[in-house]
């Protein structure tokens, strides 16, 4: 699975590269703020039951067919109604007209995202065939991005053409091989099973959008406050600490299906589960800061060169920020997820509040400043909550079913 996602990261680096220079400061710019609005767009069209699926798949094995038809019924229901909204917006917004073909493009794109499966992969361990599919796609965009670039043809609308059609492959994928190479998809629609994932992902949900703010919303502000230039800048150090997360979040896949089970609050598991963490989440920071570093001295264009140091600290930021990912497994099987809502929200009161006084000021470093802040803030109230709940036991494994719901 690391391989995948090392090799999926690497194509994605190489069209990143592409663009930068392809697109120019302005375009990527321009890009970076689509972008940042479309994960919005994936957290509100997901309803949070991504994290729901996973739950419920490991502890309901005999109720896949109803777990996967009421996450396909809930996401298509509301991705599809998000993206006519934003097709709405779209049309009466005040922008270049390439800018509005690649906002409706992702925003049509971003459908695909919020119906893809691939907590069923981890549901049954296999998640490194989830990763090669993605990698599938990735692969495809780079290419399609690169043939663009050589012909003289990369411009925004084709870029958003590119990436609605990367997510709309890789979940297909995922449909396709889970149905011929894992257990027959059969749909089967069940009330009580939509009712119940709704009641536990809307909370993720809200959580998630509010959790996104620190990472996702610098570039939102700086190209508001200070124009496409700081966002494109802004963008380039974001880009790092989303690869950092996404290779920290492949890792936390394979070990929240263990800490969800009946012997992850064991005491010697805990420490396990700790030392991993520390460790696994530390060597990853230290490859990602050297492999920043390499990328935008050796790789990117002079004008890229002051993304440097905000790099440095939003990595800071998503490390911490990882470590309260992978913990928040535990308040999911609690039942909990209002207390994610509730540490997210209060990152991102933080961030908020601290990003009109630091960004006028101090540009994008201010904004990668209160990423950390925030991160701190977020991550805390989760440990807090964990440990309150556990009273500062951990647990043998006939203990365990107690806290269970």
């Amino acid at each position: 699975m690391v391989v995948w996602t090392l090799l999926t990261q690497l194509c994605l680096l190489s069209s990143v590269l592409v663009l930068t220079r392809g697109l120019g400061l302005h375009g990527y710019g321009v890009l970076a703020f689509a972008l940042a609005i479309q994960s919005y767009l994936v957290l509100l069209g997901g309803v949070g039951t991504k994290p729901v699926v996973l739950r419920e798949g490991v502890a309901r094995l005999g109720d896949l067919d109803r777990i996967l038809t009421s996450h396909v019924i809930i996401t298509a229901t509301a991705s599809g109604l998000l993206g006519l909204s934003t097709l709405f917006v779209v049309g009466f917004a005040v922008v270049s007209n390439p800018e509005r073909v690649l906002l409706a493009l992702l925003a049509i794109g971003n459908i695909a995202v919020c119906l893809n499966i691939a907590p069923l992969f981890d549901v049954h361990h296999l998640q490194s065939k989830s990763a090669a599919i993605t990698l599938t796609a990735e692969f495809a965009a780079m290419t399609a991005i690169l043939g663009l670039y050589w012909t003289g043809h990369l411009d925004l609308s084709a870029t958003g053409g590119v990436y609605a059609a990367k997510w709309v492959m890789a979940t297909a994928g995922h449909y396709l091989v889970y149905h011929c190479s894992v257990r027959r998809l059969r749909f089967t629609v069940a009330g009580e099973t939509v009712h119940r994932m709704l009641q536990s992902g809307w909370p993720l949900m809200l959580s998630a959008v509010v959790a996104t703010v620190p990472s996702g919303t610098g570039v939102l502000f700086l190209r508001l406050w200070k124009g496409t230039t700081e966002a494109a800048v802004f963008g380039v150090a974001n880009q790092a600490a989303y690869a950092y997360l996404l290779f920290a979040v492949a890792g936390g896949r394979v070990l929240q299906t263990h800490m969800v089970g009946p012997h992850g609050l064991r005491e010697d598991s805990v420490i396990r589960f700790a030392f991993w963490i520390v460790g696994f989440l530390g060597s990853l920071l230290l490859g990602a800061l050297g492999a920043g570093c390499g990328v935008i001295f050796f790789l990117l264009e002079p004008s890229y060169h002051a993304a440097v140091v905000p790099m440095i600290i939003v990595l800071g930021g998503a490390f911490v920020k990882a470590a309260g990912i992978i913990l928040s497994i535990y308040l999911v099987v609690w039942q909990r997820e209002r207390i994610i809502l509730i540490a997210n929200a209060c990152a991102a009161l933080i961030y908020v509040c601290g990003c009109w006084f630091s960004i006028p000021r101090f540009a994008y470093n201010g904004a990668a400043f209160m990423t950390v802040l925030a991160s701190f803030v977020g991550t805390g109230v989760i440990v807090l909550a964990i440990r309150a709940r556990l009273n500062g036991k951990t647990l043998a494994p006939e203990e365990f079913r107690k806290y269970l719901p």
